[in-house]
């Protein structure tokens, strides 16, 4: 019997009156558990976080990396901009970007199932001033076309640390370059927890504040990749947050808390920042300003609710 089911956010599959869940529910007569991919979240984050910081794509590829692959044969790899990221990461994000690149470097000791995802670690790596374990080398560059998650963060490192050696406008390379801050020191890290259900909530929790609070840093592409993240926050809904009393990295003190609120002797209902689909058990957190405010003062506790044991008790656990 299914139980829950995993796959991207289109409306093929989440539609509230003909979506493939909503069509399984009411074949099975009950609801069923949604772990959306978090892989297709972050890639339309950073396809909107692009759009408004360089360039907006009508087609499968994007203009301005269209003529960098002609350009590489003529570029010496020897003469990258060395120190670009201190160059143009806030004195605020520095502490930050040093965690993220001890986080890289370990991630470069893992084995990794495609070439790419290499690659944007050893781009990251180098971008922030670090040595991947292969030394610096670069690829030459691969497809560009929107099918292909990681084409915008690894062309943008790339353009930015050789953007002495390429053409490119004043709006470009200001755009190229916020990007390329963006995937360094809050997108990366993302991507390669995606893949980790269990400290899904918390990930995605963080993720949404780290967000915010990047107001100080690029009001736009923070501004940006809320809206849009904020439509895709399945897993800080109430039954899926009970995930992360599985998760080894959350503080006892927030697991406790979440028990706490678990058995509270009311009846279980919606919080009031959480919709159900109609007719679906899938729900997601509807978020506002003044949500993000307070959540700025809380924890994963904050999502939880009696209903939370729904999750547990679908797998009898």
């Amino acid at each position: 019997m299914v139980q829950a089911v995993c796959s991207d956010t289109t409306g093929s599959n989440t539609g509230q009156r003909n979506g493939v869940f909503v069509l399984i529910e009411k074949q099975q007569g009950r609801t069923l558990l949604y772990l959306a991919c978090r892989h297709h979240m972050a890639k339309i984050i950073l396809k909107n976080v692009f759009e408004v910081s360089v360039n907006v794509s009508s087609g499968p590829e994007v203009s301005i990396f269209k003529r960098f692959p002609n350009q590489w044969p003529t570029i010496d790899q020897k003469k990258f901009l060395i120190g670009i990221a201190h160059k143009n990461i806030p004195p605020i994000l520095r502490e930050k970007s040093n965690k993220i690149l001890q986080f890289v470097q370990q991630k470069l000791t893992e084995d990794h199932c495609r070439d790419d995802y290499k690659e944007l670690l050893e781009l990251v790596c180098i971008f922030l001033g670090g040595t991947p374990p292969r030394g610096i080398k670069f690829y030459k560059p691969g497809a560009i076309h929107e099918a292909r998650f990681m084409s915008k963060a690894i062309y943008s490192l790339k353009i930015v640390m050789f953007k002495n050696q390429i053409k490119l406008t004043a709006k470009k390379e200001k755009g190229s370059t916020a990007v390329s801050v963006f995937v360094a020191v809050l997108y990366v890290k993302y991507w390669f927890t995606a893949s980790d259900v269990i400290s899904a909530p918390r990930n995605n929790f963080q993720f949404l504040l780290d967000l915010k609070l990047y107001e100080k840093t690029d009001n736009l592409i923070s501004n940006t990749a809320l809206k849009k993240f904020s439509g895709h926050l399945w897993y800080i809904s109430q039954e899926l947050t009970g995930l992360a009393l599985l998760d080894d990295s959350l503080h006892l003190s927030v697991k406790s808390k979440m028990v706490k609120k678990i058995s509270t002797k009311t009846s279980r209902s919606e919080p009031p920042s959480s919709r159900a689909m109609e007719g679906s058990g899938l729900q997601r957190i509807k978020v506002t300003s003044q949500h993000l405010n307070n959540w700025l003062k809380n924890d994963l506790s904050h999502f939880v609710t009696p209903n939370t044991i729904k999750l547990f008790e679908r797998f009898v656990l």
